[in-house]
């Protein structure tokens, strides 16, 4: 496209129809509000009302990606997860840490 003052209308045609693809792809996005909400709940710091305070789950940490893998696993759901069964997917971890 030339640069002259004559140009003017052909690139403003271009431009609208740029920004109105641009809407339409933006407008296809999914809200991810509720996801956001739930995953802020299980990432907080929660305070018990007899003042004891359980950590939240960093997934970006290793221990707490470790403990996670071991709850995955597929032989829980059959046979129930206990603190046993974590022990031998956790090794160097106290009972009392685990549970």
């Amino acid at each position: 496209m030339r640069k002259t003052l004559y140009s003017l209308p052909a690139l403003a045609e271009a431009m609208s129809a740029c920004n109105r693809r641009h809407i339409e792809h933006i407008s296809q996005w999914t809200d991810h509000t509720d996801e956001r909400h739930r995953m802020g709940q299980i990432t907080a710091t929660v305070r018990e009302a007899d003042g004891r305070t359980y950590r939240g789950v960093n997934f970006f940490r290793d221990e707490d990606a470790s403990f996670l893998q071991a709850l995955l696993r597929g032989e829980h759901p059959i046979s129930g997860l206990r603190n046993r069964a974590l022990q031998t997917h956790l090794p160097g971890r106290k009972p009392a840490k685990i549970g």
